[in-house]
């Protein structure tokens, strides 16, 4: 009788080979779901983290949110990061980390801010009316504003401020300004963190 000298289902030769398929393939799943996540984090998606107190009470420093960037259409009220790299002379071609704020959206092109005292209040008015702004604790900043001023917002920008309004960096001061709308990054839509604030901002 000869020997099969051939390789049979179940020797040791035929399970190698099937190892050595099933790590390919692995590997292969799992440089697919990378290049995916990559894809949606740079494109559809980001987790941000809230740095500093100035929207405040609505976010707190340290929690973490998911920005929307696919698809997204500013609009006045929305919770956005901003890129102000720019405005504060970053060049992040050469190496210099872009710089990020998260603001609310005040004003959109072509509207008027202004802000003028009420009953010992600061108001904001767009266009001549009154905004409504549930979300603001203090409204006592005259420090931090300019009143009886027209902020003209110019084409393809937005005018953007914290909800902290003593405590915030943003379109009232000249070293931020109006925001192009090509430096909104994304909106602000979902907290993940802290788990007992999880939900919509």
């Amino acid at each position: 009788m000869k020997e099969n000298k051939n390789a049979e289902p179940g020797t040791e030769e035929t399970k190698k080979k099937s190892v050595g398929r099933e790590l390919l393939e692995w590997v292969g799943c799992i440089a697919v779901a990378l290049v995916i996540t990559l894809l949606l984090q740079n494109y559809v998606f980001r987790i941000v983290k809230v740095d500093g107190s100035s929207m405040e009470p609505t976010l707190k420093n340290g929690e973490r949110l998911v920005m929307l960037r696919l698809g997204y259409t500013p609009k006045a009220g929305d919770i956005v990061v901003v890129d102000v790299s720019d405005k504060q002379n970053l060049n992040r071609a050469n190496g210099s980390r872009q710089l990020r704020y998260i603001k609310r959206i005040i004003g959109m092109p072509g509207d008027t801010v202004r802000f003028e005292e009420r009953g010992g209040k600061v108001a904001v008015l767009i266009n001549g009316e009154v905004r409504e702004e549930p979300y603001i604790i203090s409204d006592l900043y005259f420090n931090n504003v300019t009143l009886d001023k027209d902020y003209a917002v110019p084409a393809d920008h937005v005018f953007v401020m914290g909800d902290n309004r003593p405590g915030s960096a943003d379109s009232r001061l000249n070293s931020v300004g109006y925001i192009h709308t090509d430096n909104v990054l994304g909106e602000a839509v979902f907290r993940i963190w802290p788990l007992d604030k999880l939900g919509t901002p």
